[in-house]
């Protein structure tokens, strides 16, 4: 197993919510028969960066800012601990813990445990991973991680998005209250830091599926061969629903208020209503 975090290079796809075509994404790459891409974990890896985060303040300063505090100290704590010797447990010690490296080193060995080494056991030379609810601080924490990691932030045109949705039960009924501001901010958010990265792939669903030079310089971001628009022609796994109902105007005039900017920003338009 490579634990050099400097040369492993995962695939990380963050996808701006549901229905985006981040698993005919995901597909497509894992045809290479060179990347693994596992499949959604639920907001996990938000919550890893959440993790990450607490950790490092409570190690971090006393006098500096985090986002849910005050730092901890902790890193002075262990250093005091250590030169104190035995009498080290005088010592205050509340927030003591290890230094911040450590702990990315125990988060790329639980990365590695749950995805590099059973992607290596089923072929797969690297692995990769999709996510619909995560977005650019979280891709931020993950590079911090795995410095040579490939980052592709897909979008895809919202209103297709939300019709897909709705016709689909919005997920089956996952949002019961105002499914359409839900997702529509859902949307905004993710893919206007995704517009905004300074590092990844940028990627939309339209444009994917009908250029092939688009395909073309997504492999050679990922520095991998052999995907074909084929793929995506011939595929005909989805989850298929037989609802045809359309947006209503209401839902229409409530996610273009939320939308309209953010959407114009991606180059699509507001001419039409589904």
């Amino acid at each position: 197993m490579n634990t050099d975090n400097r040369t492993i290079s995962p695939v990380f796809l963050f996808a701006a919510g549901w229905r985006s075509g981040s698993t005919l994404l995901q597909r497509l790459i894992i045809s290479s028969g060179q990347v693994l891409m596992w499949g959604e974990a639920g907001g996990a890896l938000n919550t890893l960066h959440d993790v990450a985060e607490r950790y490092a303040q409570m190690v971090g300063p006393g006098n500096a800012s985090f986002r849910h505090g005050k730092g901890g100290s902790g890193g002075d704590s262990l250093k005091n601990f250590r030169d104190k010797g035995e009498a080290g447990v005088h010592e205050w010690i509340a927030c003591m813990n290890m230094p911040e490296e450590a702990i990315h080193s125990g988060l790329r060995s639980f990365f590695d445990h749950i995805y590099s080494d059973p992607a290596a056991e089923m072929g797969y030379p690297r692995w990769g991973v999709k996510e619909v609810i995560s977005g650019v601080a979280t891709a931020r924490f993950l590079r911090s991680l795995y410095p040579a990691a490939k980052f592709v932030f897909l979008v895809r045109d919202p209103f297709a998005c939300l019709l897909s949705l709705k016709r689909r039960r919005w997920l089956s009924g996952t949002v019961k209250e105002k499914p359409v501001v839900y997702f529509s901010e859902l949307w905004r958010d993710l893919a206007s830091g995704f517009r905004q990265a300074d590092f990844g792939f940028y990627l939309r669903y339209e444009d994917l599926i009908t250029d092939d030079r688009t395909l073309d310089k997504l492999q050679e971001y990922l520095e991998i061969e052999g995907l074909s628009l084929d793929f995506v022609r011939n595929s005909r796994a989805d989850w298929k629903t037989s609802d045809k109902r359309k947006l209503t105007f209401r839902e229409t005039f409530t996610a273009r208020r939320i939308l309209k900017d953010e959407m114009l920003r991606h180059q699509y338009t507001l001419d039409r209503r589904i």
